[in-house]
């Protein structure tokens, strides 16, 4: 996440200025950064289904381009059939146009608190206030770093 170890206690005194993290801000950014892990996570998952949906409206509008060709311009079975599959249509476009706007939304606010965690959280620690911390919360240390 956006901290890092770096603070030095001189003569065994820790001291906390503003750009060093206490244990109670440790603690606190580890679970803002957890949350903000479960966001990412989230707004991956959607991201992916905005995107298969987008793919699956196109090849649906280019039957429909071709659907269009064939209509019997002179059967009303035929023609209201097709504007109900474009009805159909211009709904899943406006589902889907307001998925997209809620994923933007979701995203915003949460590059807002990626801002806002790298403003409180990305300072120095203590590495032991850091271990005190990840023993509290039976955190292990992260095999890929």
């Amino acid at each position: 996440a956006g901290v890092h170890a770096g603070a030095h206690a001189y003569g065994g005194i820790k001291t906390y200025g503003s750009d060093t993290l206490t244990v109670e801000q440790i603690e606190k950014c580890i679970g803002i950064a957890q949350e903000l892990d479960k966001s990412s996570d989230y707004l991956n998952a959607l991201s992916d289904a905005i995107n298969t949906e987008s793919a699956a409206i196109s090849r649906a509008q280019q039957l429909l381009a071709i659907q269009k060709d064939v209509v019997d311009r002179y059967s009303e079975a035929s023609v209201n059939a097709y504007n109900a599959k474009l009805t159909l249509m211009r709904a899943r476009i406006a589902k889907h146009n307001a998925n997209v706007d809620r994923g933007q939304a979701d995203q915003d606010g949460h590059n807002a608190r990626v801002v806002s965690y790298n403003a409180e959280c990305a300072k120095k620690y203590y590495a032991d206030d850091m271990e005190v911390v990840k023993t509290k919360l039976g955190l292990k240390d992260d095999p890929k770093s």
